[in-house]
C-alpha cells in the first residue's frame, strides 16, 4: 500500500512512519504533511491507498477532509486524542482510529483491517456522517485575544450582548470577552443551533442556561447570574402560556 501521514506534530509523523516501516516493510510512506490543505494536495498528486490523519490540527480538523473531495477513494485511519463521545462516533461509523500516544498493538489492528478490505463502497457516506457528528459535538467560535487565536465551545456560551460593531460574549468557562463582530452576524451563524436565540435587539441567549424569567420587567436570569433583556415577542415564544 501507498501511505500518507497528515499530522501537525513533526515527532508524531516520524514515529508513525518508523512504526509502519518497521512492522509493515512491504508498504511505502509516500508523503508526510503538516496540515490538511497540504495533505489534500499530496493525496491528489500521490494517490495513496491509506491516509493516517490527525484529528485536531491548526486551521482544519481532520474530519473536514470530506469538504475537499467529492469522492473518497482511499482509506483513512484517524489519529486522535479525542473524548469518549467522539470515539463512539468513530465506532458507529465504522471508520477506524488509533489513539495518541500510538500503541503498536492498536496500529497493527488498524493496518490489518485496512489490508483485509480496501473496498470504498459507501465510504464517503460514512465519512460525511462522522464529520457531521463531530462538527456538532465540537462546534466553536474563534476570536483573537492578545494576538492569539482562541476558541469557545458553542455549548459553553451563556449569552451575547450587542455593543455596536462589537459583541460581548458571556460563557460558563471564561471571563466575558469582546469580539469584533456585530450581534447580527452571530445570529446568522447560530441558525443551526436552536438553543441560541435572539431575544432582544441587544441580546442572544442560550436557552439551555436559563434559570428564571421575570415577566414583569421582561428579563431572564441565566447561569452565573447573567441577566438579559427580553422583547415581548421573545417572551411569548419562550413562555406562550
Amino acid at each position: 500500500m501507498k501511505i500518507i501521514i497528515i499530522d501537525d506534530e513533526f515527532g508524531a509523523r516520524e514515529i508513525l512512519e518508523r512504526l509502519i516501516l518497521s512492522y509493515h516493510p512491504s508498504h511505502e510512506v509516500v508523503g508526510k504533511f503538516e496540515d490538511l490543505p497540504k495533505g489534500v494536495e499530496g493525496i491528489k498528486s500521490l494517490a495513496p491507498d491509506l491516509v493516517f490523519l490527525d484529528m485536531m490540527m491548526p486551521g482544519y480538523a481532520g474530519y473536514e477532509i470530506v469538504d475537499f473531495f467529492d469522492e473518497i477513494n482511499f482509506k483513512i485511519v484517524f489519529v486522535t486524542a479525542y473524548n469518549h463521545f467522539a470515539i463512539t462516533a468513530f465506532e458507529l461509523s465504522a471508520i477506524d482510529y488509533i489513539l495518541k500516544p500510538i500503541e503498536l498493538e492498536r496500529l497493527q489492528i488498524a493496518m490489518t483491517k485496512v489490508e483485509e478490505s480496501l473496498a470504498v463502497d459507501l465510504y464517503k457516506t460514512k465519512l460525511d456522517a462522522l464529520s457531521n457528528t463531530l462538527r456538532k459535538s465540537e462546534q466553536k467560535i474563534s476570536y483573537i485575544n492578545k494576538g492569539y487565536r482562541e476558541y469557545l465551545l458553542i455549548e459553553d456560551i451563556v449569552s451575547l450582548e450587542a455593543n455596536g460593531a462589537y459583541t460581548k460574549v458571556f460563557s460558563t468557562s471564561k471571563e466575558p470577552i469582546i469580539i469584533s463582530k456585530n450581534i447580527k452576524r452571530f445570529e446568522e451563524e447560530f441558525e443551526d443551533f436552536p438553543s441560541l436565540m435572539r431575544v432582544h435587539r441587544s441580546w442572544i441567549i442560550n436557552t439551555d442556561h436559563i434559570i428564571k424569567v421575570s415577566k414583569s420587567d421582561f428579563t431572564v436570569i441565566l447561569v452565573n447570574d447573567q441577566k438579559a433583556k427580553l422583547s415581548r415577542k421573545a417572551l411569548k415564544e419562550l413562555f406562550p402560556a
